[in-house]
């Protein structure tokens, strides 16, 4: 066999780069266990993250689960995916009252921070950072007074 004879699906075959995820792939159907850990992990802050598993990139949980990263993204486009992390958001739900506690005590203390008063604004008095707030205050005087 001659090189004019080859087929074309062979020759770029023959002469395609191997992928870089190449020898990560494994069978769809025992993945449930990762796919459900992701979903976790997507219902977690960065810190959440790294404090539960050392990391918080989707590259890193790949690389450590053993999927190719084009599977990650594949299962961001499922509905599921999207389905079991929301039971996860309600399963982290349950510590919210202590989180809030946590919250108001810093807000309240001499330590606390003006993003723990925001914090509790935001989430108590459902407070939105990003709406102006109009108390009625007039101001007296005109401009001159900026002079």
């Amino acid at each position: 066999m001659n090189k004019t004879s080859i087929p074309l699906a062979i020759k770029i075959r023959k002469n395609a780069k191997p992928r870089a995820d190449k020898g990560t792939r494994r069978d769809h159907k025992n993945l449930q266990k990762e796919f459900d850990i992701y979903a976790l992990f997507l219902a977690m802050t960065t810190k959440e993250r790294f404090d539960e598993f050392g990391f918080y990139t989707d590259a890193d949980f790949a690389q450590k689960h053993g999927i190719a990263p084009s599977t990650l993204s594949r299962w961001k486009s499922d509905d599921k995916l999207w389905a079991r992390r929301d039971e996860s958001l309600i399963m982290l739900k349950q510590y919210t009252i202590q989180v809030l506690e946590g919250v108001r005590n810093r807000a309240m203390s001499k330590t606390g921070g003006s993003a723990d008063a925001a914090l509790w604004l935001r989430y108590v008095e459902k407070w939105n950072p990003k709406v102006e707030l109009s108390a009625g205050i007039e101001l007296t005087g005109g401009t001159e007074d900026f002079g």
